[in-house]
Formats: C-alpha cells, structure tokens, sequence
C-alpha cells in the first residue's frame, strides 16, 4: 500500500506547534516566578510549624510537637524540590538565549557574507588597481606643490636678517610703544590736573543768589543797629 492511500485511509499528520522562543521564555520567567512566590510561602508555613511545635512541647503535647515537626519537613522537601526546578528552568533559559544570540550572529554574518560577495561582483580588480596607482601619484605631485609654496621667498633685506635681529628690532619697537603711552598718561595726568585747578577756582567765585541774599540781609541788620545806636545817642545828649 502506498503512501498516498494510507493518507488518504488515515488522513494526514497533525502538524506540530512549536511555539516561539521568546514565548518559551517568558513562561519559564513566569514559572521561575511562580515557584519563587511559593518557596516564600512554604517557608512562612515553616516558621509556624517551629513556634507551634515549640509551644506544644512546652505544653507536653509531645505528639502535636511530633506532627508539626513532621510537616516541617515536609515544607523543607517541597523547597527543595521547586528550588532544583528553578535552577534547572534557569540554565534551559540561558541556554536558550545563547543559541537564540548565537543565530543571530549567524545570520548577521551569512548576510554581511551575501552583501560583501555581491559588492566584490561589482568592483573590478583591474580598474581598482588602475585607480589607486592614479590615487598615489596625484598625492605625490600635491605635496610637491604643497612644499614649494610653503617655503618662504627670498626677499633681498628680509631672509638675510636673523632671527636675532629681528628680535631685536621687536624689542626696540616695542620700547618705543611704552615710552610714547608713558608720554601720554603724563599729559593726560597734567590736563586733568589744570582741570581741578580751574575748576576749583572758579567754584570759589562764584556767588550763588541764596549767599548773596544772606549777604544784603546781614548789611541791613547791621545798618539798623547803627541807626538805633545814633538815635539813643542823640537822646542821651539831649
């Protein structure tokens, strides 16, 4: 019997699922989480147990204590169990994520390999060759040009001075600059100097009208005081 007619007799295969593997890690995270919540509530169930157990021995309930010390352990077993499973869902999740990292710089490299092959199709060793041979002679000839104008021209009275020389001459320019600002802050010091001067001299000249007013008041006063001085003179002789 054929292949076909078993296929048409059973029908065809269930196409499996495989699920994505970022949704394969993301359950295992929720997985990891879940047993992470249950490993705290166990050991709270622990505690209790051990105060409880303590209290019935206290108490002289030997078998209660017994009981709760049995249910201890039992809690400590389950820890142990989701704790090895944890440990184990973590090393499928990195081993996960190395192969899902190591594919992609497989395929980063079969696509860079693709393009590379396919730009090396479009460049012609020969002409490249031609072009770079061209490249290197261009470069030569502009650093020629380049040094030629660098240099400095011969100018009769200027390359033959050293550099002493002009330094000197620098020093000597730079002298004459100071002696001449020297000059000029001493005449500027002597014109503002005239300047108070004057300025003074003028301000005790002048006679503003509150003084002068003050001045005729004073004479008036003291011209009354000379007439009642006459008259009380006249009536004393008298």
């Amino acid at each position: 019997m054929s292949l076909d007619s078993l296929m048409v007799l059973f029908g065809k295969p269930k196409e499996v699922h495989k699920p994505a593997p970022q949704t394969t890690i993301h359950q295992n995270k929720q997985t990891i989480i879940h047993h992470q919540e249950r490993v705290g509530v166990l050991e709270q169930l622990i505690k209790n147990e051990l105060i409880k157990a303590s209290t019935h021995k206290k108490g002289g309930k030997i078998g209660q204590a017994i009981i709760c010390m049995r249910k201890k352990k039992m809690y400590e077993k389950s820890i142990m169990i989701l704790e090895n499973q944890i440990m184990t869902l973590e090393t499928l999740m990195f081993s996960m994520e190395s192969n899902m990292d190591t594919k992609t710089y497989v395929d980063a490299i079969k696509n860079t390999n693709s393009v590379l092959g396919e730009l090396t199709t479009q460049i012609n060793v020969e002409d490249t060759e031609e072009v770079i041979d061209d490249l290197a002679e261009n470069i030569e000839e502009s650093n020629r040009i380049t040094e030629l104008v660098s240099k400095p021209l011969d100018i009769e009275g200027v390359s033959d001075m050293s550099d002493n020389e002009l330094l000197g001459e620098l020093d000597k320019m730079d002298k004459i600059k100071n002696e001449e600002e020297d000059i000029k802050q001493d005449n500027t010091w002597l014109e503002l100097k005239e300047l108070n001067l004057s300025e003074s001299i003028q301000s005790k000249n002048t006679v503003t009208p509150y003084n002068n007013n003050n001045r005729i008041q004073q004479q008036q006063q003291q011209q009354k005081k000379k007439d009642d001085f006459d008259s009380i003179g006249e009536l004393v002789s008298f």
